[in-house]
């Protein structure tokens, strides 16, 4: 139950109470503590709902014992509020800011020499209490049926799940009774399907190929599914090494391979991946029966017998421009049609008509996360745009610019587009569940749709990437803190921020080599050894003055974490970031939880890390969570042009939002409200205390942009 009470607090705001008799009356030492409880709870930006308080008001003295120091270190955790914050500079930002240049250059070159082991001793100077009241966050009530319904719209997801998701799911299955009774029948995603049987793949005896192949179809599904066992990449963009497999194991291989059908095509697609697994599973030993068109399959494989395969008929269609017979071939795969569709439109523009048509005809066949990036991109395909990037698959941080080629299409045929796809994501959305009155809260324009959060990071909010919040504050205050390695290797991270201009030149940095820049922003000093890993930990500040950016010419501030020892985030068990909105910088501690909007753990598998952009002239931060590998120097002044790149992607990035998915939805199976009162269920961004139902009235729902497991579970 603890595992789930973590799980629900991380990513619901939701506390997991035990029911209880509420007519039970507590003594005064209850409710003392009780009121403490809640105390300490506000101090670290949380308010429990009515709901919330009217169960622990029935918790004995005991249980309030048991209960309340686990979820106030939940709570610290969420925040960034377990451990300690052990900058260079204890009385920052001030201290650094009246410090000569002398007295901060001896100090680093003294902290250098000796790998970090000596650091300047000052005394703490008494701080004045924290001037700002900062935003609560409101705990709802959760269940344990909200648990179950939750992983339920992870696995209905038809787009690829972060890697917190997947740790979730599996905390799940270690303790959940009888997780079999919760699993759908169909799981939509290919890369869900490899989790799900990587976990059944790895218990033979409860499982075998029999309850595998229930969720797999092709022999792609099988090798995602050995990755996933093998603590591999399942989207299949990065080598793995497998691990050897026992007979048992192999001959289920083989039975699952049996099963798939025409398996040679799958084969040629990932030929060296099968070659290594082909070594492991030793198909030539399995010659007869059924095994006998694997066996032939993996010899054409080896031998390089190739024939053409759908692709390459793709091509040779386009090669003799035969426009019908490639019609006719990409309505057997619609998704691949629609990802080929804007080059057979520029190629054939007389036949526009009769490619649209035939189209439309299996548009509710492609998935709809395709479907809605689709019709977004129609909807702006003859804009002029600043820049053009490609995210290649797997490596994000590698993000190109490249140059734009302006190829006008004619705007009618985007327009009939977009109808197209308009029409099919109805269709699909009316099969489902009646959603009843719904309404849409105007800033989830902001919010971008999840797709692809298999490279995501752990944050206190979920998050999407390319997604704004508003952020209107004196000054914006990044951290991170981090610790050694486990092993005792020293580690050393650095945290930096770049000012750049609305033409995208530079204005100035704060950083490890540059602690201070006039009035715009101070750092709060470079520690180059994080120190025990089992201790305190270490940490770094920088401070931007919001108004004095924007007087200095500063559009955007572009915070960027560095390993400088070049180890890989996800090698790091202790290191993270975030921020806080400081009205005062000079009030209360210099972390305070109460002012945090966002923790995220670097669980990143670079040594660089662009995690959000500010915003001046909007207010607002945009999330990034953009990695990448950096060798040599590892530091703002050597990686400028990447960042700069990075940047632009994520200010520029143009996805489906939130407020237009909502909306599809409420027109295929709902109505939109005008009002939430009058509504069923409410959609907004920031979590609000959930409504008590009067006797005999259904629960009014509301869910937040936060609310990942049911957007992609139940919208998308």
């Amino acid at each position: 139950m603890d595992n789930f009470f973590e799980m629900m607090l991380r990513r619901k705001d939701a506390l997991l109470l035990q029911p209880k008799d509420i007519t039970y009356v507590q003594n005064e030492y209850e409710k003392a503590y009780l009121v403490a409880a809640v105390g300490n709870m506000i101090s670290l930006g949380f308010e429990p709902s009515v709901q919330c308080i009217r169960v622990l008001s029935a918790y004995s003295l005991d249980e309030m014992k048991d209960l309340v120091p686990m979820m106030m270190f939940y709570l610290r955790k969420k925040v960034g509020g377990n451990v300690q914050y052990n900058p260079m500079y204890p009385n920052f930002p001030e201290q650094v800011a009246e410090a000569s240049d002398v007295e901060l250059f001896f100090n680093a070159i003294v902290h250098y020499a000796t790998f970090g082991l000596l650091k300047p001793y000052y005394v703490e100077d008494p701080r004045p209490a924290l001037k700002e009241a900062g935003k609560l966050r409101i705990l709802n009530l959760g269940k344990k049926e909200d648990v179950v319904e939750m992983i339920q719209n992870l696995l209905n997801s038809p787009t690829s799940l972060s890697s917190v998701d997947v740790c979730d799911f599996k905390i799940f299955i270690e303790n959940y009774e009888d997780y079999s009774t919760v699993l759908p029948e169909t799981i939509p995603f290919k890369e869900n399907v490899a989790v799900v049987t990587a976990m059944m793949f790895l218990s033979p005896d409860r499982y075998g190929a029999a309850g595998i192949g229930k969720y797999v179809k092709t022999a792609t599904d099988v090798l995602r599914m050995i990755t996933a066992a093998s603590g591999g990449d399942v989207s299949l963009a990065r080598n793995c090494k497998y691990d050897n497999l026992d007979r048992e194991h192999r001959r289920m291989v083989m039975d699952l391979l049996a099963n798939c059908g025409k398996i040679d095509e799958d084969l040629f697609r990932y030929r060296q991946k099968w070659l290594r697994i082909g070594e492991i599973v030793h198909p030539f030993e399995f010659k007869a029966g059924k095994y006998q068109g694997v066996v032939k399959a993996f010899d054409m494989l080896r031998n390089q017998h190739k024939p053409q395969y759908f692709n390459g008929a793709v091509e040779a269609y386009i090669f003799n421009k035969d426009v019908d017979g490639l019609v006719k071939l990409l309505s057997k795969r619609p998704t691949e049609f629609a990802r080929r569709l804007d080059k057979i439109l520029r190629d054939n523009p007389a036949r526009s008509d009769d490619i649209l048509d035939a189209f439309a005809q299996v548009a509710k066949e492609v998935s709809t996360p395709v479907l809605l990036n689709l019709r977004e991109f129609y909807r702006h395909r003859n804009e002029k745009k600043v820049g053009r990037f490609v995210f290649p698959k797997g490596m994000l941080a590698k993000v190109e610019e490249i140059e734009q080629v302006e190829v006008y299409l004619d705007e009618a045929v985007c327009r009939k587009l977009v109808d197209v796809c308009t029409a099919a994501l109805l269709d699909v959305y009316k099969t489902r569940e009646p959603m009843g009155k719904v309404y849409v809260d105007e800033s989830l324009r902001d919010i971008v749709v999840p797709f692809g959060q298999r490279s995501a990071s752990g944050t206190s909010k979920i998050v999407t990437r390319g997604s704004r919040f508003a952020l209107d504050a004196k000054t914006v205050r990044g951290f991170i803190w981090w610790t050694d390695t486990r092993t005792g290797n020293r580690v050393d991270v650095d945290l930096s921020a770049e000012l750049l201009n609305k033409d995208w030149e530079y204005v100035a940095h704060i950083s490890f080599t540059h602690l201070r820049e006039g009035a715009l922003g101070y750092h709060s000093g470079d520690i180059v050894n994080g120190g025990d890993f089992d201790g305190e930990g270490v940490a770094e500040f920088i401070d931007l003055n919001v108004d004095e950016c924007r007087k200095a010419g500063a559009r955007y501030a572009v915070f960027m974490v560095f390993c400088y020892t070049s180890q890989p985030f996800n090698t790091l068990e202790h290191a993270a970031f975030g921020w806080m909105n400081r009205e005062e910088p000079n009030s209360g501690e210099i972390f305070e939880p109460r002012t945090v909007e966002m923790k995220m753990s670097l669980t990143t598998d670079g040594n660089m890390c662009l995690p959000v952009v500010y915003d001046f002239e909007e207010k607002t931060f945009i999330w990034a969570d953009l990695s990448g590998e950096q060798f040599g120097l590892n530091m703002l002044e050597t990686t400028q042009n990447k960042a700069l790149t990075m940047a632009k992607a994520t200010v520029y990035m143009q996805k489906p939002n939130l407020y237009d998915l909502v909306c599809l939805n409420a027109q295929a199976r709902g109505e939109l409200a005008e009002t939430p009162e009058e509504a069923d269920i409410v959609f907004g961004k920031e979590r609000v205390e959930l409504p008590v139902a009067e006797e005999g009235e259904p629960e009014k729902a509301f869910v937040s942009a936060y609310d990942i497991d049911y957007i992609v579970g139940k919208l998308l």
